[in-house]
């Protein structure tokens, strides 16, 4: 519900016990998390120094006005500061670029685990079908054995009533 709001909580992570399908899933999901947050880190530090450069760009053109003497060595300076801003505009698109690869690379990652995932529990299926089949056929063979055992049983009571009355 707070991912799909907007209100997502990147610190969470998913708790597996086992190396099943669903295990290594869930270590690909947390690993893409950590790889998730430390994109928006760098982002959130480059944004900070977009932010003090433009802060200091402001403070240049304040002092640039208050004093014409100085306007050379202050243009020279702004263009400094606008090769700084456009150098951390492009780390910005990149940083954005990898978020967008990675992340198309772990949708492709879950898309296949979800599949495989399918794929597994299918086979689980036929093990469960054919296990029952199995019970089923060993219950009737039991069942057969038993029925043949209590007629050898009778059968020799009635060896044994015939060898009584043949003795007396």
């Amino acid at each position: 519900d707070g991912i799909s709001s907007g209100h997502g909580d990147l610190t969470t992570r998913f708790t597996s016990k086992g190396n099943d399908e669903i295990a290594q899933l869930l270590t690909g999901v947390n690993a893409f998390i950590d790889q998730l947050q430390n994109i928006i880190r760098k982002i959130r530090e480059e944004s900070n120094n977009l932010n003090d450069s433009v802060a200091h760009l402001n403070n240049e053109i304040k002092i640039s006005n208050e004093s014409t003497a100085n306007v050379s060595a202050v243009s020279k300076e702004l263009a400094a500061n606008m090769t700084e801003i456009n150098t951390t505009v492009e780390k910005l698109l990149q940083s954005a670029t990898d978020i967008s690869d990675q992340a198309k690379t772990m949708s492709q990652r879950v898309s296949e685990g979800y599949t495989f995932v399918g794929e597994v529990q299918h086979r689980a299926n036929n093990v469960k079908d054919f296990s029952a089949t199995n019970k089923k056929n060993a219950e009737g063979m039991i069942d057969e054995k038993r029925v043949s055992l209590n007629k050898a049983i009778e059968n020799s009571k009635n060896v044994e009533q015939i060898n009584r009355l043949t003795d007396e």
